[in-house]
């Protein structure tokens, strides 16, 4: 085969690669909103982010490699690429780097912030309680 085909064929297979990685960098994404709550304007604006960058990115792969030059193969690619990955790992790392990070950020988060509150309100509770005690002797005291 001559130069122009492999040039063709390094083309596809880069594209199914950022295909992959399409859906790589997505499944951070969805990973973020397992373990932090997304509002839905929130969501929106990410995806419309999401899109716009791999739009570049994609456009940059065609026009480095084909001078601008769109072929339905380097979109094939990148679908396929993208469902490849999809299909094979993606469900997979999405569950368990999510469990992970949650397990992670409640020893790390949850726990200590749920300690220091629960030092913290001891005291402030008690003082409640007196302020109260004081307030209540006062009111009877004006009543009388």
């Amino acid at each position: 085969m001559g130069a122009f085909i492999w040039n063709e064929v390094d083309l596809f297979l880069q594209s199914a690669w950022y295909g992959m990685m399409l859906g790589m960098s997505y499944d951070v994404i969805r990973i973020l909103r397992r373990i932090v709550k997304h509002k839905n304007i929130i969501v929106y604006i990410e995806d419309y982010l999401f899109w716009v960058v791999w739009g570049v990115i994609l456009f940059a792969l065609i026009f480095n490699y084909n001078d601008g030059n769109v072929r339905g193969y380097v979109f094939a690619g990148v679908i396929i690429g993208g469902l490849l990955y999809t299909k094979s790992f993606s469900g997979f790392l999405v569950k368990y780097i999510s469990i992970v990070l949650n397990k992670i950020i409640t020893l790390v988060l949850k726990k200590p912030a749920k300690a220091v509150k629960i030092v913290i309100m001891k005291p402030v509770r008690y003082l409640k309680k007196g302020i109260k005690r004081v307030y209540g002797r006062l009111g009877k005291k004006k009543e009388e």
